[in-house]
């Protein structure tokens, strides 16, 4: 049995984008695990009992969609979880920390986005998530002081539909991330169009996203931004990324199908009943 699970409804969306490039299915209802059975996960730290239950008495193997960094993992359960098993790591320069420092071997994944056009009005000007509690001092919000200035704020905890926040950001001109590692809403911005200012990543992930987005020390919201080029971004990252890990998936689960295409909205994104039940009760089963 190949699936992919979904554990976190804010993975609903780039798990139907991996759905398409490799033609497997994404479960719904509970899951009931097979012996032997080969998995894709996203949200693992949600279920790490479960999982780990399923590892050792059923002997799944698991790639896991990690969305934490390793300071974060490091001395927790879900350590555990993650040993024995791969890990597709959306920052580029951590993989090899992964597989020298938690000895868990890693490969390079870009999640991806379905591509929504809006060739009309954008009347939101700056876009961009509240500050991450005691982790940012800098509130955004109170940048934008001029009514003359269109902000929009998305909220921390918040569980947005694929409909909801595509609308969004196909309404806003320039997408603001201000929280370190924010890979997954920074494809979300660049697939609906928006410009995207960005705080200072790591060196490998601003080298690959320097043609597409605009990186700063100290925000500045005055200096003219990059206008992304979403087929070109396809061009060169998507597809530098599906050669990494589409092997690595292609080992495990056997022939993928490899679409070097963009995936834009309508394809295979109902969402709802994509999002996998409690396991836990399921998996002591």
């Amino acid at each position: 049995m190949t699936e992919i699970l979904v554990f976190n409804s804010a993975y609903v969306e780039t798990a139907h984008t991996l759905a398409i490039r490799t033609g497997l299915s994404i479960h719904k209802g509970d899951w009931k695990p097979e012996r032997g059975g080969a998995y894709i996960v996203y949200g693992a730290d949600k279920q790490v009992d479960a999982l780990m239950k399923v590892k050792k008495e059923l002997g799944c193997i698991f790639i896991i969609m990690n969305f934490l960094s390793i300071s974060e993992i490091k001395g927790t359960p879900y350590e555990e979880v993650l040993r024995g098993n791969i890990c597709l790591e959306q920052n580029i320069d951590a993989v090899q920390e992964f597989t020298d420092n938690l000895k868990v071997p890693s490969q390079f994944i870009v999640h991806e986005s379905f591509q929504n056009k809006n060739e009309g009005e954008r009347p939101i000007d700056f876009i961009y998530y509240e500050a991450n509690p005691g982790k940012q001092h800098l509130e955004l919000k109170d940048l934008f002081i001029d009514p003359k200035i269109k902000d929009f704020e998305l909220k921390k905890g918040v569980e947005y539909s694929i409909e909801q926040l595509s609308s969004f950001f196909i309404k806003a001109k320039t997408y603001i991330s201000w929280n370190k590692n924010d890979w997954l809403n920074i494809n979300k911005a660049l697939s609906c169009g928006c410009r995207v200012i960005s705080c200072i990543e790591s060196d490998g992930m601003m080298e690959l996203y320097q043609p597409f987005v605009t990186f700063q020390e100290e925000l500045d919201i005055a200096v003219v931004v990059l206008q992304p080029d979403y087929e070109q971004f396809q061009k060169t990252v998507i597809s530098y990324s599906l050669n990494k890990y589409l092997y690595i998936i292609q080992q495990i689960y056997g022939k993928v199908k490899k679409e070097n295409t963009v995936i834009s909205s309508g394809e295979s994104q109902t969402s709802g009943a994509t999002i996998v039940g409690e396991q836990t009760e399921t998996a002591n089963e």
